[in-house]
């Protein structure tokens, strides 16, 4: 019988049309407002009005992110406000203009409105693109676009990607260790791997072992801070400690490791990147890894690090990013500024249970070295906040911005069509 253990994991632990007015504004010296109305685009005709008398009066649109097994996945969808049927819908892994145009000509078929129809929808560059804004125009539209930085403006589209998320996609089960590998005995440490005698003793209670899958980590923020020595206590010292303990043992180890080990960057990153840790947290991984390295090296264990980008679930506690920002949403006036610190930082985003199952994979796999698990599907802090706000947010950037955004070449080379 093939044996894993699994160490737990502490808990705590485009040619746009706007980017043409813009550049006639600059050149022309005219406001922005003043060039929209040149071409035709009414800032906000609707007015926040989201009732209509009858249909096809008032359609609103908007892109929004879904998180899929194969990445992040952009759905477009246009509602008519009379009855909020879903008249025109389209799909794609890229956010480009054909996806505004695509779902506005199946709209259209579906529902051939009268002259004058108002369609409203975010001032993003899909939607100001050349073909999008005349195709709209062949069929007589008035056109409206929200106001900068102003969700409210199409608040019924924003409440309907939140109800579609929170009833069809959120909290759905991913596979588990034990379904993955449903010939393996799974056994789940829960010593204090700062203790060396406890997990010498945990090692030699387990009996025989083929797979190491090493999670434990002291990962908040605010206790990294707090606390730096437990910090490498836990996060370097326990991999030593767990490490020194399989000495004899053949056991092949996945070591999880963190993002936070490289430095910002603006492509995407890649394993053989230069690993420069500015966070505490980033260090204490960093140094794990380096221990990691140089033991199972010395001892010709077998080693996959698993450099894991920003996980997210809805069960999440403590200072994690989305656990903080979910406790804002609750105390929070809808109509007040959000003020959001790296607002426009950009961040590989996984669900935790997606981030699990492909962890377990690498594990089950004979790669070795480092591997970046994540989606390979950046977005920025600001567009992650308002995917799960319960309301639209008015986000004021704060603070400065950075980039961590994985190259997951590697990662789907291992996995194949288990990664897609």
């Amino acid at each position: 019988m093939t044996t894993y253990r699994v160490a737990k994991e502490n808990t705590d632990g485009t040619e746009a049309f706007r980017s043409e007015a813009v550049r006639v504004a600059l050149t022309s010296g005219l406001p922005r407002k003043q060039v929209a109305a040149d071409f035709d685009i009414g800032f906000s005709t609707l007015n926040r009005d989201f009732s209509a008398a009858r249909p096809n009066r008032k359609w609103v649109g908007d892109i929004s992110y879904v998180w899929t097994r194969e990445g992040w996945l952009y759905l477009a969808v246009i509602l008519d406000l009379h009855s909020r049927r879903v008249i025109g819908w389209a799909v794609s892994n890229r956010m480009k203009r054909d996806l505004a145009i695509r779902v506005l000509k199946m709209a259209i078929a579906l529902r051939q409105p009268p002259k004058a129809c108002i369609h409203h929808t975010e001032g993003g560059s899909q939607y100001c693109s050349r073909d999008d804004q005349k195709l709209l125009r062949q069929h007589g539209f008035r056109v409206s676009m929200s106001g900068t930085g102003n969700c409210y403006d199409n608040a019924a589209v924003e409440t309907f990607f939140k109800t579609i998320k929170a009833e069809l996609i959120w909290g759905r089960s991913r596979p588990t260790l034990e379904t993955l590998a449903p010939d393996a005995e799974v056994l789940r440490n829960t010593v204090d791997l700062t203790n060396p005698h406890e997990v010498a003793q945990a090692i030699e209670r387990a009996g025989p072992l083929d797979l190491v899958i090493h999670l434990a980590a002291m990962v908040p923020v605010q206790s990294v801070r707090a606390n730096p020595g437990a910090a490498f206590a836990v996060n370097a010292g326990g991999t030593i400690n767990l490490l020194t303990a399989l000495d004899g043992s053949p056991a092949r180890m996945l070591l999880c490791s963190s993002s936070h080990v490289y430095a910002s960057k603006d492509t995407p990153l890649r394993e053989t990147d230069t690993t420069e840790p500015v966070s505490l947290y980033g260090q204490t991984k960093l140094m794990s890894e380096q221990a990691a390295r140089q033991i199972c090296a010395a001892t010709g264990r077998s080693l996959c690090i698993a450099r894991l980008f920003s996980i997210h679930d809805p069960d999440q506690t403590g200072s994690y990013l989305r656990p903080t920002l979910e406790k804002r949403f609750a105390t929070h006036s809808p109509e007040a500024p959000f003020e959001l610190h790296g607002a426009g930082s950009r961040r590989d985003f996984l669900p935790a249970s997606e981030a699990a199952r492909l962890i377990t994979e690498l594990a089950l796999s004979e790669a070795e070295g480092p591997v970046n698990v994540a989606s390979g599907n950046a977005i920025t802090v600001a567009d992650f906040a308002q995917a799960i706000a319960p309301f639209p947010l008015n986000i004021r950037p704060v603070g400065q911005n950075d980039t961590l955004e994985a190259d997951v070449t590697r990662l789907r080379a291992i996995l194949g069509e288990r990664h897609d």
